[in-house]
């Protein structure tokens, strides 16, 4: 006896209908996501110690650009844009490296972080000390200062200072005929005088 077999299909139009949708749902897909790996992402570009560098993002924030690029920053650094903006086309980052500086002025001394390459008067620009055109600033205004520098204001005020003076008085002897000799007489009391001095 014969096992019973079941005629064999032949596929039709119909499956292989099914097949060539499958096949365009795969190749459709791919080609979603290669667009998206291609045209989905963000040409940064960073400024950082006098070079420019570019990273491609395809999302995240810039500090996650600068952690791409290797770019470490110092604890008072400053970037613009903040670190938590999110990347999009044609970002530009800016990093300014900073440096410590003490600035001394009207008696009292603080520490200032400031971009390098500041100059003096940049730095007391950025802690708002006014100087006035007497006063004496070291280093020189449009000097460049280094890392860990003492930027000193020295306020000069003139001032018209009077004050008196004790004048002894003097006493003038002048002879008197009609008086006998030896004898003094006081013909007016003397004092003290002042005299005004600036």
């Amino acid at each position: 006896m014969q096992a019973y077999t079941s005629p064999r299909r032949t596929p039709g139009f119909f499956g292989h209908k099914r097949l060539i949708i499958a096949v365009l749902g795969v190749a459709v897909a791919a080609a979603i996501l290669l667009l998206d790996f291609i045209y989905i992402r963000h040409d940064i570009r960073i400024f950082a110690d006098g070079k420019e560098i570019s990273v491609v993002m395809r999302d995240g924030t810039v500090g996650d650009s600068l952690a791409r690029a290797k770019i470490d920053l110092g604890e008072h650094d400053l970037v613009e844009p903040a670190l938590q903006t999110g990347v999009n086309d044609d970002l530009t980052i800016r990093v300014t490296r900073t440096m410590p500086v003490n600035v001394t002025a009207d008696g009292q001394t603080a520490l200032h972080w400031v971009p390098v390459g500041s100059r003096t008067e940049e730095i007391l620009d950025q802690a708002n000390i006014d100087i006035n055109p007497e006063d004496q600033v070291t280093p020189e205004p449009d000097q460049v200062i280094k890392t860990g520098a003492n930027v000193e204001v020295i306020r000069v005020v003139e001032k018209i200072v009077k004050d008196s003076v004790k004048v002894p008085f003097k006493t003038v002897r002048r002879n008197d005929p009609r008086l006998e000799k030896g004898l003094q007489r006081v013909v007016q009391q003397g004092k003290d005088g002042l005299m005004q001095r600036t």
